[in-house]
């Protein structure tokens, strides 16, 4: 694979992603989106979509419906408006 084909793969990834109408919302207000795989011990998994690295917490988890005691968050994307690119 070259530079190029990588590039080309990071811009296919956001132009995709940003299809999403809440990954488009987050776009529209930030120039940096973070998207997270969660689980937790109940085997529930999901995925968040935040604005800022600081907005991943116990109280954001629990409104989404996940045990802060035991969530496992890893990041998936990031996503930057600026280059319209997914950075992996």
């Amino acid at each position: 694979m070259t530079i190029r084909d990588y590039n080309s793969l990071r811009r296919a990834i956001f132009d995709e992603a940003s299809k999403l109408p809440e990954v488009a919302a987050a776009l529209d207000v930030s120039d940096v989106v973070y998207i997270y795989d969660v689980t937790d011990a109940k085997q529930q998994h999901g995925v968040l979509v935040l604005t800022a690295r600081s907005q991943l917490n116990a109280a954001v988890l629990a409104d989404n419906g996940f045990d802060p005691e035991t969530a496992d968050a890893n990041l998936a994307i990031k996503l930057s408006r600026k280059t319209k690119c997914a950075i992996l």
